[in-house]
């Protein structure tokens, strides 16, 4: 079964599947005052990331947003996104963190609309003037 959840009050969503049902905190209880079993992993990351990857093979580069640009590299070279299958291997260019993720996807955005060549260009201008 499929369901669609809202993250973080974004017009994004999440395809999950499988349906997660969470009991209810009672106020006062211990997961209301924010406890935790050991070996719990948040999933609101201190920071979030852009990247720039590139494709040797496609001659093509790609941006994107995430909280773990490692795993997400490895996720692209192993063909897992339909955008970047056929280009592996691909090569990281540049990061930039973002507190939030709405401030990271907003970034990722103004990347795209300005093309990554010619982002990475201004970058590379502005950085020897």
């Amino acid at each position: 079964m499929t369901s669609v959840l809202l993250l973080d009050g974004l017009s994004s969503f999440a395809l999950y599947s499988q349906t997660y049902r969470r009991g209810v905190a009672q106020s006062g209880s211990a997961l209301a005052l924010g406890a935790r079993s050991p070996g719990f992993k948040s999933r609101r990351p201190d920071l979030f990331y852009i990247y720039i990857i590139h494709s040797q093979h496609l001659q093509r580069y790609y941006v994107g947003s995430t909280d773990n640009v490692e795993k997400r590299l490895q996720e692209h070279n192993a063909g897992k996104s339909a955008s970047t299958g056929a280009g592996t291997p691909w090569e990281l260019i540049r990061t930039e963190s973002f507190p939030t993720r709405s401030e990271a996807m907003l970034h990722e955005q103004k990347i795209k609309s300005r093309g990554i060549g010619r982002y990475l260009s201004d970058i590379e201008q502005a950085s020897t003037s």
